[in-house]
């Protein structure tokens, strides 16, 4: 593939990546809200949000790379 698909292709990645971890940390937090504080919630909110980051470092430093594509 070129660099362009790589881009577009990788921009789609990004965005859906985005949408899921986004709804499963807010799913999270509302149950954190709403009663239910175990150490397991807690967890899995920590490693949606670092998710989250470690999804835009990626896309940020490899968006037009294959590398970047294996990597998301």
């Amino acid at each position: 593939m070129k660099k362009e698909q790589y881009l577009r292709s990788n921009r789609v990645v990004f965005i859906t990546m985005m949408i899921i971890m986004v709804y499963l940390t807010v799913t999270f937090i509302m149950a954190v809200l709403t009663g239910t504080k175990t150490v397991q919630v807690y967890i899995q909110i920590a490693a949606s949000i670092l998710s989250i980051i470690a999804d835009i470092v990626v896309y940020t430093r490899m968006k037009d790379t294959r590398t970047g594509a294996l990597i998301m």
